[in-house]
């Protein structure tokens, strides 16, 4: 079960950091990220 349960964590993790990063450069080119958090 360890086998199948590990990519769902490694999946979500990666889905984070993409989200973390396109929040970043979006922010950068057009509003604080203070904005997109409220």
């Amino acid at each position: 079960r360890a086998e199948n349960t590990m990519p769902i964590v490694v999946k979500k993790l990666f889905d984070f950091i993409v989200f973390i990063i396109s929040i970043r450069s979006f922010s950068n080119s057009c509003c604080p990220v203070s904005d997109l958090i409220v």
